[in-house]
């Protein structure tokens, strides 16, 4: 038996010989051997008994399982080329493994239960794991959380089946993908399911999708956003290249090209988190940002309309191209959150020049924090707005000037 946890966070151990003996290997019992490369085969005879046995052995890259493996017992493994499956696997526990397989899958043809088909891993119409060679078959209805995570050089142009009903998060994150579609009998979607996918230009969402979530998902280079006309809930008007709710008029995701029509009321948090967009217009009609709207994003220059009245936490963080802001007449509050992380503009760290109009009344703690380039600014407000603490302006350019009536 090797118990749980017995080699956990070795980051030292390269190689490791199982005995033929072995009946049990516990929980975490190699977690974070994150140099451990040595074939790992687990016989019909030895037994998984806890989550995370091999997780985050990211050197790992020959696996060969005969047995039922718990949850997450190769999760956060990205660098697994082979993968064979013995006759006596019939099953595995939730995200067993969380990114695609680099090289080939082999299914033992006595295992009635994985098959398999054009490069995918099969069980029950179900799609585990893919390969960079795959095309996803017909007659899928579901594809698993991380199936092709982290495949590079899985490239082209993808189209679900219509068959397909499910996708769960992160199934295509990381990959070399170009354009992705949706069909048209999908309900829901995630953009992380096709999040950071570096070569990826164009999105297509289907007629179904009534539910669209942008949490931790990101498009930085994506150019051309669209929705199927007939969808009632969202849509992209205009040929503005987003997602826009269709009641609401929130703007959901955005991207490269992104322009923002006069109808849209306000920007959700993510819409542009992380996209290389370099120039935006905010029109009247916006009246609200989200957290993070903007954050890590590649904008160069902006210009805000008169409906904005807050600039939220975090909203602009981190945009490190970003060199001059004029914030307009309306603007109440600039928000400096809970830390020193969390600043409107934290981190912008090619800000120069700042301008803030005559309504302001109020400017958080740490709104200007590490805002390393910032030399100048001006405050139009004949009352002085209230300053949050003292590090509104912490870390910024020696000899920084602030310039009031």
């Amino acid at each position: 038996i090797i118990s749980g946890g017995a080699f956990q966070g070795y980051e030292e151990l390269e190689s490791v010989t199982l005995p033929s003996t072995l009946e049990e290997i516990g929980g975490q019992a190699f977690y974070g051997c994150s140099k451990l490369a040595s074939p790992i085969t687990l016989p019909s005879s030895v037994k998984i008994k806890g989550q995370s046995a091999f997780d985050s052995c990211s050197s790992l890259t020959y696996v060969n399982i005969d047995t039922y493996l718990d949850s997450y017992t190769f999760n956060n493994c990205p660098n697994i080329a082979t993968l064979i499956i013995g006759k006596h696997c019939t099953s595995f526990g939730h995200q067993c493994f969380y990114y695609g397989i680099k090289g080939t899958i082999t299914v033992d043809p006595e295992n009635t239960y994985f098959s398999v088909v054009t490069g995918c891993l099969i069980y029950n119409n179900r799609l585990y794991l893919g390969t960079p060679s795959a095309t996803i078959p017909s007659g899928v209805k579901m594809i698993y959380e991380g199936a092709f995570r982290g495949l590079t050089n899985f490239t082209g142009n993808i189209t679900i089946p219509s068959s397909v009903t499910t996708i769960e998060s992160r199934a295509f994150n990381g990959t070399g993908i170009t354009s992705f579609s949706t069909n048209d009998t999908m309900t829901s979607f995630n953009s992380n399911i096709i999040g950071d996918c570096q070569n990826l230009l164009s999105v297509y969402i289907g007629k179904a999708i009534t539910s669209f979530d942008t949490y931790d998902g990101y498009w930085p280079n994506v150019t051309s956003i669209v929705v199927n006309s007939e969808n009632t809930t969202y849509d992209s008007r205009e040929n503005c290249n987003a997602v826009i709710s269709t009641i609401s008029n929130q703007m959901i995701k955005g991207c490269t090209t992104t322009v923002i029509p006069s109808s849209v009321t306000s920007l959700d948090s993510d819409c542009f988190t992380k996209c290389n967009i370099q120039n935006i217009i905010i029109p009247d009609s916006v009246t609200s940002f989200g957290d993070t709207t903007f954050m890590d994003s590649g904008l160069q220059s902006i210009t805000i309309g008169t409906g904005v009245t807050q600039i939220p936490e975090r909203c602009f963080q981190s945009c490190t191209s970003l060199t001059s802001i004029d914030l307009p007449d309306n603007v109440t509050l600039i928000d400096g959150g809970s830390s020193d992380y969390y600043g409107a503009f934290n981190s912008c760290t090619s800000l120069t020049t700042v301008t803030i109009g005559t309504g302001v009344t109020s400017i958080e703690d740490y709104a200007f924090n590490n805002c390393t380039s910032l030399s100048s600014v001006t405050i139009k407000a004949t009352t002085p707005p209230t300053l949050g603490g003292s590090n509104v302006f912490k870390n910024n350019a020696s000899g920084r000037k602030i310039y009031v009536p």
